[in-house]
């Protein structure tokens, strides 16, 4: 259990301390609890660290008034001092109010895409915001898996023969990545596979040959593992051995970092939608779409001048149509949308008409309502599409909150992409 060891503290030292936490991040105050966190969103640059801490001064007392606070958080506030000032001195009380003066807030920085990559993230700071945007979708989502990593994504290499080193598949989103390591002697080649499983039957994805780095895009979300070949007449493995194995975002190869593991945590929505945006941070979401589930017990009626076309009004009792400037936008199990009159449109296609009515042309085999509901008992139809407003929502966001690391990392979400907003250490971020 925590501890409940107090302390007491001069109201006027108290008062000093967040006044010069309000003239650093603005707001109307700040109680003790929030001390630690408060100052944890400033920072001071590597060069101007000695001169302050020459410059380090206690607060004048103010009468003789004194409250209490939790040692643990007195702690913790020193704690957080250190680290900003790269010390161990410590920080009395009485000298919180001069160090916090000295440091400046943050600079706000954000990092998106399919990765969200960040390269100048502050030590052990949370993020201000972590926005998912999720594509349209049949099926729905409910909740997020949401991973973070750092810089290297690859735990080293397996030994697998006297031929071949093989770097255990992960997990990669679609985009640009770095293979790279260090050897005596050159690999004869770089073989990006893709699979969950290892199996070095049939074509590579991508190869290169003589090289210690590989800069390869990855086409679509999946597993990838990387097997490092060597032909028979170039020097053995235990002759030139390979170390400091990196995977990293981009298309450069960088310094070698050690894989630490990632973390992963799940968002639950508190609901399905069918596409839309999610902050996991904030805990707050738009749903973008409307969701339709159409079968043979809806009401359906025949197309007038096309002999294999139906109509369902979906806008009946509708608050939101669908939005008229996205119809293509509109996607379904079983149809294709198509933008032609439905006299004249492509077999089993779709158009959406005045925002609120789908028409579904099916084939010249099919050109009764009776024969169309047939054809709905074994194939139901599921649309979703954009909708011409957006509702908002609320649910438990992620907790803890997310923290960088110093310098780089990655986020993503198992659908969608990443927004993030991190603060960034003000030295990097120069």
């Amino acid at each position: 259990m925590p501890s409940t060891t107090r302390g007491s503290i001069l109201i006027s030292t108290a008062n000093d301390i967040g006044t010069t936490l309000v003239d650093k991040l603005g707001g109307t105050g700040y109680t003790p609890d929030e001390w630690d966190s408060a100052a944890n969103l400033c920072g001071i640059a590597s060069a101007d660290i000695e001169a302050a801490l020459e410059n380090i001064t206690e607060s004048t007392p103010q009468g003789a008034d004194r409250g209490s606070m939790s040692i643990a958080k007195a702690n913790s506030i020193g704690s957080v001092l250190n680290k900003k000032f790269n010390t161990s001195r410590g920080f009395k009380p009485s000298e919180w109010a001069s160090a916090i003066s000295k440091l400046s807030p943050l600079p706000e920085r954000t990092a998106s895409g399919a990765i969200a990559h960040i390269t100048d993230g502050a030590d052990t700071v949370p993020v201000k915001s972590w926005q998912v945007t999720l594509p349209a979708s049949l099926s729905g989502y409910s909740a997020i898996v949401c991973t973070k990593s750092g810089k290297n994504l690859v735990n080293g290499y397996t030994d697998y023969n006297a031929t071949n080193k093989i770097v255990e598949p992960v997990f990669l989103k679609a985009g640009n990545y770095t293979i790279s390591f260090q050897r005596e002697a050159a690999v004869s080649a770089i073989y990006v596979r893709k699979g969950d499983t290892v199996s070095l039957v049939g074509d590579a994805y991508l190869y290169k040959y003589n090289t210690t780095f590989f800069a390869f895009n990855a086409d679509v979300d999946g597993y990838y593992y990387f097997q490092l070949y060597r032909s028979g007449s170039s020097t053995t493995w235990e002759d030139a051995p390979i170390t400091n194995v990196q995977l990293e975002v981009g298309s450069t190869a960088t310094t070698y970092e050690p894989y630490t593991a990632p973390t992963t945590a799940t968002a639950s929505l508190g609901r399905t939608i069918y596409g839309g945006t999610a902050d996991i941070v904030n805990g707050t979401g738009t749903d973008d779409t409307i969701h339709y589930e159409l079968g043979k017990n809806d009401s359906w009626s025949a197309y007038s001048g096309a002999n294999h076309s139906f109509w369902h009004n979906v806008g009946t009792g509708e608050d939101r149509p669908i939005d008229q400037t996205k119809l293509s936008e509109c996607i379904c199990n079983h149809l294709t949308y198509s933008t032609a009159s439905p006299s004249s449109a492509p077999d089993f296609t779709f158009l959406v008409q005045g925002g609120q009515r789908i028409v579904v042309t099916a084939d010249s085999t099919i050109d009764t309502v009776d024969k169309f509901k047939t054809w709905l008992e074994t194939n139901p139809l599921v649309f979703t599409c954009p909708a011409s407003s957006s509702t908002d929502f609320t649910f438990t966001p992620l907790s803890p909150t997310p923290e960088t690391p110093l310098g780089v990392s990655n986020w993503w979400a198992d659908n969608g992409d990443s927004q993030v907003t991190y603060r960034a250490d003000i030295d990097l971020a120069q």
